[in-house]
């Protein structure tokens, strides 16, 4: 398999896991199936449901990859942030090299962003304690939050309101 094709596998296999970790963690007779879909009394969305609706969204960036050209759309930064949530809601590290192949752009397009995203205070990067040669990144809390935002407002949830749009340069 060459770039593209491997990326697309890569993803596509990345998100059929997730469904079934998702599917296989509680059923509708679990007295525990959908607690986490509201987050508090104030009608906030949860994680569990905002991360489906992150699932959604890069599933069909991914189809609509494979009907136009890939560099038509490519917007690496939202591909990575989508991931990032939807990992982070897995309990799953994403390493840099995961993340850079989640963008589904070449990896130095992929490290540039990844710069800007962390300039701007979205993402944070850690050390892997097993290798050295690793490093995780992971939305940052003020990531995260815009995520929430983001992602609830896809569900027609207004979320709070307050912080300024991001402008990429």
């Amino acid at each position: 398999m060459t770039g593209p094709s491997r990326k697309l596998a890569i993803a596509s296999e990345r998100l059929n896991d997730a469904r079934h970790a998702a599917s296989a963690r509680t059923g509708p007779d679990d007295p525990h199936h959908g607690a986490n879909e509201i987050s508090d009394h104030h009608g906030r969305v949860g994680d569990a449901r905002l991360a489906a609706v992150a699932h959604a969204e890069y599933a069909a960036r991914r189809r609509r990859d494979k009907l136009f050209d890939a560099d038509l759309f490519a917007e690496p930064a939202w591909d990575m942030l989508l991931d990032l949530f939807i990992q982070r809601h897995h309990e799953r590290p994403v390493s840099v090299h995961s993340l850079c192949i989640a963008a589904a752009v070449p990896q130095t397009t992929a490290l540039r962003w990844i710069g800007k995203l962390a300039e701007k205070g979205l993402i944070d990067r850690r050390n892997c304690t097993h290798d050295n040669r690793v490093i995780y990144i992971m939305l940052s809390e003020a990531g995260l939050d815009i995520m929430r935002r983001y992602l609830a407002g896809q569900l027609g949830g207004s979320g709070p309101a307050g912080s300024p749009p991001l402008a990429f340069s």
